[in-house]
């Protein structure tokens, strides 16, 4: 069997909306299985996840796994246990709408029909399905119909990225004030790319704390060294490009 503590909630920094939903949708069936039961509900039904690589689609997926303490398996996985959270990665490069099916067959609609019958077998053994994919418009319109619920993962403002490093550090490790300047100058990146980053500050952190829990080094001429090396390059804030001629 499997439980989950009443009071916990799913978070996931950045994705307010994918957050509240599972938390609606899914951790509630997951805590409270009689009061759907009682009425001939099942599990939430596969949700896709849209956006270009490297917003943290699989990255979401696999938050949502640890969450639960479930095993977290691709769909090529060959084995599989309930409870599981699967994943079908990058569905759009495999299965495009078969109307544009090219001649050499590379993928029929025979092949799209198998993945459908996979998916809800999959379902009927209790795990909980996930797509991924780059480009929503170029899955074919059938395998669409498995996942009612699609959510595009865009990458991060400068709010998400704020609400990343309040959930990550505490007040005392970074000041509010230190938090939404390195937002600003990460906003653009992937929400892999922030974790990342995000990872960095606290090994540095951990490395240059003391005893008493405070740290003994100039917080921000390390955060901006950090900055220099994880993105490779700096420019002057008050820098202008210039084209003699060319204005406009």
């Amino acid at each position: 069997g499997f439980t989950l503590d009443m009071d916990a909630v799913f978070s996931l920094p950045g994705q307010t909306e994918l957050e509240k939903f599972i938390n609606d949708n899914f951790i509630d069936y997951i805590k409270y299985p009689e009061k759907y039961q009682r009425f001939k509900l099942k599990m939430l039904d596969p949700i896709m996840l849209y956006g270009a690589p490297g917003t943290g689609k699989t990255y979401a997926a696999n938050a949502l796994a640890k969450f639960l303490g479930w095993k977290f398996f691709t769909i090529d996985a060959t084995q599989y246990r309930k409870p599981s959270v699967v994943v079908m990665e990058n569905v759009d490069a495999y299965f495009s709408d078969v109307r544009y099916v090219r001649d050499d067959n590379d993928w029929t609609i025979e092949e799209v029909n198998a993945t459908k019958q996979a998916i809800e077998d999959i379902e009927k053994k209790n795990c909980f399905v996930i797509m991924t994919a780059n480009y929503r418009e170029k899955i074919d319109s059938g395998l669409l119909d498995l996942f009612p619920n699609t959510f595009e993962i865009s990458r991060p403002d400068a709010d998400d990225i704020v609400d990343c490093f309040t959930s990550s550090f505490s007040r005392q490790e970074l000041s509010l004030s230190c938090i939404k300047n390195l937002s600003t100058q990460l906003e653009g990146m992937s929400l892999n790319s922030v974790f990342k980053f995000i990872k960095m500050v606290k090994a540095e952190l951990a490395l240059d704390k003391n005893k008493k829990g405070r740290f003994n080094f100039d917080l921000q001429d390390t955060l901006n060294a950090l900055l220099k090396k994880f993105l490779g390059f700096t420019l002057d804030m008050d820098a202008v490009f210039s084209l003699p001629g060319q204005t406009e």
